[in-house]
Parts: structure tokens; sequence; C-alpha cells
């Protein structure tokens, strides 16, 4: 094995019951990860009760490289691309993150990009790309 190489076998599966919820939130980060400017959001609760978490920018930006090769190497032709964002708008991190990444990559890349965020309410997303 060469060295610094981690064997991937040897660490542990975790999930809510076995790791988040056995700790609290300042146990589960580095010191300084938890300072300066952080925003907080949540997993859905899909499994049970959500999961709030501090985020920074630099997972936004993360995200954003994955978005800016999706809309670059999209087949949306060369005009203008509408992206509608159908996750939920409020704490929770799919649709908070999704614009974020999404507003980035475009402004970053130059590319002609709308965003509305309607929500998950399947009427207003209509309403919204109707008008």
């Amino acid at each position: 094995m060469v060295k610094n190489e981690v064997d991937w076998l040897k660490i542990p599966l975790t999930d809510k019951k076995s790791y988040l919820n056995q700790y609290q939130l300042r146990q589960l980060f580095w010191p300084k990860a938890l300072a300066g400017c952080l925003v907080y959001t949540a997993t859905s609760g899909s499994t049970g009760l959500p999961s709030y978490f501090p985020r920074t920018s630099r997972l936004d930006w993360q995200y954003s490289l994955i978005l800016e090769n999706f809309l670059k190497q999209s087949s949306r032709g060369p005009g203008p691309t509408l992206i509608i964002i159908g996750f939920g708008m409020g704490v929770w991190i799919g649709g908070l993150i999704t614009y974020q990444a999404f507003e980035m990559a475009a402004r970053r890349a130059k590319l002609p990009v709308s965003i509305i965020t309607p929500g998950i309410n399947k009427e207003e997303i209509f309403k919204a790309l109707a008008k």
C-alpha cells in the first residue's frame, strides 16, 4: 500500500443512527469548522427526523463546479437556459445549495442562465414556467 493511501474497506459505515445522532454537533466537526460565517441547512427528514448541519461557501463552490460542467456539457444548445429548481427552498439542503451553486456556476462561466425557485408545489412550477 502506498503511504497515505486509505484502505476504504476498513472505514466503518455511518448513518444518522450510528453516527450523527450519537454525538453533539460540536463533536462532529473540527474546531475551526464551526468558526466564521455558517449557513445551517437540514436534511429532509425522509428517514426520520431531519438532521441540521452547518455548511460553508466551500461546499457551494464545490457543487457549483459540478453544475458548471453540467451546463457546459449538456445538449441545451447555444441559447439561454432556464433553471427551475423544484426542491423545497426552506432550510433544506437540496433547494438552497442547488440555487447557490447554479448561480455561482452561471456567473463564473458567463453563461446565459436564468433561475427561478418555485419550490415543490407542482402548480407553482407550471405557473412559473408559463409566466
